[in-house]
């Protein structure tokens, strides 16, 4: 919150403790890898299910949980919690705002895109 607006109503929110800092640090790329583990398990998942439309629409289910677990995060974490709680919209240097909507944006939509019914004709 150094590059924000100074609100006194805002400012209470800044987190200063380093030991904080460094844990969400961690959380944030625990959570990133997360939705990366799932993802790639997904498409190791859907290359090995590519035979037929039968077994590609059963194995689409990790990647589809990895995908929703990334728009989430990137929903609640950043669109959310860093951009609205912490102010960071009001940051000319670190607002993460256009970022974090592009990766939610892509997420959704593979998700979506994935989401649909394959067949064999």
């Amino acid at each position: 919150m150094a590059t924000t607006f100074k609100n006194p109503m805002e400012i209470w929110r800044a987190i200063t403790s380093p030991t904080w800092l460094w844990i969400i640090a961690v959380l944030i790329i625990i959570c990133e890898a997360i939705g990366a583990i799932l993802c790639w398990i997904g498409v190791v998942r859907l290359f090995n299910g590519r035979r037929s439309a039968a077994q590609f629409n059963q194995s689409k289910s990790t990647a589809l949980i990895g995908l929703t677990w990334v728009g989430a995060f990137y929903f609640v974490g950043w669109l959310v919690v860093a951009n609205e709680w912490f102010g960071m919209w009001q940051s000319t240097k670190r607002n993460v705002l256009p970022d974090a909507f592009r990766l939610f944006g892509e997420a959704m939509l593979i998700a979506i895109w994935l989401n649909t019914a394959d067949s064999d004709t």
